[in-house]
């Protein structure tokens, strides 16, 4: 009705402050959520390959475990090869008599050499023609060394090895290519691996032909078959052209020799030879598998002038990873895959409904913290304004306090000039009257003695005064006038006080100087030195009264990379505890009756705390005992403050 009260009526408010909250709600549990999708829809494809990644690393390991031991194989092997082969060249030059000859010795030499060797199928001298000389077959099965009679000796003059070897320098060593042997008219089948190794022999710089070793190279091939069959890898060896010199299917071997051209690496994995072409070491990944290889110099390490002819040296060795083994681990990747996917999901349902539920807590939270925040706003509002106003009184209490101070030190010295003017304007006065009734000789003297007594005793008051007002304004230091420059700290320190520069061994008290010369610093040398003078003058006055023995030590040493320690200590009388406290304040002084103004520790405190930037510490010990004395420790910067713009004091 028109004339009812609306006052009881629903606030058309409430249901906008609900919604808006659930919206809040919403909101902020989506900007929760977000994130977490993000992760999932970004991160499964990082995961999903490091974790492929992780897998293959321990068959990755072993494939690489397998090229070392493999390379570590072959280079054993051609290192024995290389030394038996210098042996026999060293041992067959320097035979007594006529060592190159077909003598029984030598014979019996040879002989000894197959035997004891057992695995080089011929041992061989050819001389500077071409023609065998000695040629002893070694069996395997019998084990036992043959002489080849001399009527089945042979020319090799037009062999490729001979005429190769002809052309070494003395202990330089030829290879030939590792093929199956095909010279001695189908002797020897089946066909052996074989790899030939000769060096010349020389007698007094002359050239008598060369030793030459068949090299059974099965036994090299077999100790390489059985590296990385546990782990499922396939190792290979394939020759300069590409041929394969062993493969885990013996068909592939020997393609060049056997009439199946076809078999070569270049032509079943064309990219990966052309890789290898370009690389001595590397890996490649196709659909059979994943290859690491490396390419073997056959000469190893040799002696110098060692043959390098040809490709023949060089021998790449493969270890192969075959694609039956990488998806036996890819299955695994999946089912580990699929089961942490699964656990996040459920990680993060549970997640969101934990967020949901919490939520309504946390905005009840969130709305009492506000209040709370509010509340100790204000109570911190009103700590630094109570903190500001207890400063300002701090300090007008100071100012008050030094005011005092100098005006009851500046009290005395006028007070005793003020009187030693009035005295002498007495006796001015007195010197009228009696020019006006008779001026007396005596008269005179008496005035001139009374008023040069007076003047001195005023200009001694006022010295005193400007002295004490002197002082005073150091106690407000004015960074504008000091020079800021690089010093040696050892250098400034002795120049700081003529003392120090030469001490007077007549005193009682013994200088010790320990100076760090290499200490250097960009500070304000001339206050620096002010402050050790001061401390060196207090020692000396207040440590040793009475001419009291004992030493004073002015050391300065390293504080790190970037500080300086300086010390000033003594061994005299020490100070009471009950004055230990006071001593850094203005005018506060046990000697002012001798002198003292009470402001020379206060200057030395304001200088290194305020315009040098350090500390200083003090501990003293008073007891009238040996143990006596004061230490003065002052913690400077290396490099002083930046200088802050001079405020005169409020």
């Amino acid at each position: 009705m028109a004339g009812e009260p609306l006052e009881n009526a629903p606030s058309p408010t409430a249901p906008a402050r609900t919604v808006a909250r659930l919206w809040g709600v919403r909101r902020r549990l989506a900007a929760l959520l977000l994130p977490w999708v993000l992760v999932f829809g970004l991160g499964t494809p990082l995961i999903w390959y490091d974790l492929r990644q992780t897998l293959h690393t321990p068959l990755l390991r072993a494939q690489a475990d397998a090229l070392t031991e493999g390379n570590q194989i072959l280079a054993r092997g051609l290192a024995t090869l290389r030394r038996d082969i210098q042996f026999l060249g060293d041992f067959f030059t320097h035979l007594p008599g006529n060592g190159f000859a077909d003598g029984p010795l030598q014979l019996q030499l040879f002989r000894s050499f197959a035997e004891s060797s057992g695995y080089y199928d011929q041992v061989r001298w050819i001389d500077e023609t071409g023609m065998e000389r000695i040629r002893v077959i070694y069996t395997d099965t019998a084990r036992r060394s043959e002489i080849v009679p001399e009527r089945d000796l042979r020319n090799q003059a037009d062999s490729a090895y001979f005429i190769d070897t002809m052309q070494l320098e003395d202990d330089a060593i030829y290879y030939s290519p590792l093929a199956l042997d095909f010279e001695h008219d189908g002797a020897g089948l089946p066909r052996q691996p074989t790899l030939r190794i000769a060096t010349p022999v020389f007698d007094a710089r002359r050239r008598h032909g060369i030793v030459i070793l068949n090299y059974h190279a099965e036994r090299l091939l077999e100790r390489l078959k059985p590296i990385g069959l546990q782990q499922g890898l396939e190792i290979q060896l394939i020759n300069p052209d590409g041929y394969w010199l062993l493969h885990p299917d013996p068909q592939m071997s020997w393609g060049w020799q056997l009439e199946r051209p076809q078999n070569t690496l270049a032509q079943r994995v064309p990219q990966l030879w052309r890789q290898m072409q370009e690389s001595d070491q590397g890996s490649y990944r196709d659909d059979n598998g994943i290859w690491s290889y490396l390419t073997f110099n056959l000469s190893g390490d040799p002696a110098p002038g060692a043959s390098q002819r040809g490709s023949a040296l060089a021998w790449r060795l493969l270890v192969r990873i075959p694609e039956p083994a990488l998806d036996a681990l890819t299955a695994r990747s999946k089912l580990t895959f699929s089961l942490l996917v699964l656990v996040a999901v459920a990680i993060t349902f549970g997640l969101s409904v934990r967020l949901a539920l919490a939520m309504r807590n946390e905005e009840e939270k969130s709305l009492a913290l506000a209040h709370a925040n509010t509340a100790l706003q204000h109570s911190l509002d009103n700590l630094r304004a109570v903190q500001e106003d207890l400063a300002r009184a701090d300090k007008l209490s100071a100012l008050g306090l030094m005011v005092a101070g100098v005006a009851h030190e500046l009290n005395t010295p006028l007070g005793s000039a003020m009187m030693a003017l009035s005295t002498a304007r007495q006796e001015l006065k007195q010197l009228e009257e009696r020019i006006q009734s008779g001026l007396r000789k005596s008269d005179l003297a008496t005035f001139l003695a009374n008023c040069g007594e007076g003047m001195e005793l005023a200009a001694r008051a006022v010295d005193r005064a400007g002295a004490l007002v002197r002082r005073f304004k150091q106690t407000a230091i004015d960074r504008t006038t000091m020079e800021r420059r690089n010093f040696v700290l050892a250098e400034t320190l002795v120049d700081a006080d003529h003392r120090l520069h030469k001490w007077d061994r007549s005193l009682p008290v013994s200088l010790t100087l320990e100076l760090d010369p290499a200490i250097e610093m960009d500070s304000y040398p001339g206050p620096l030195g002010q402050v050790v003078s001061n401390l060196v003058e207090n020692a000396l006055v207040h440590g040793f009264p009475d001419n009291r023995a004992g030493n004073l030590t002015l050391r300065a040493e390293a504080e790190g990379e970037d500080g300086v320690l300086l010390t000033v200590a003594d061994t005299g009388i020490g100070i009471p505890a009950e004055v230990l406290t006071q001593i850094f304040d203005p005018f506060f002084t046990t000697r002012r009756h001798d002198g003292g103004t009470g402001l020379g520790l206060h200057v030395v405190y304001q200088i290194v705390t305020e315009l040098l930037g350090g500390r200083i510490e003090m501990r003293s010990v008073s007891n009238g005992n040996a143990g006596s004395g004061t230490v003065f420790t002052l913690h400077l910067p290396r490099v002083a403050p930046a200088a802050a713009p001079h405020q005169p004091a409020a």
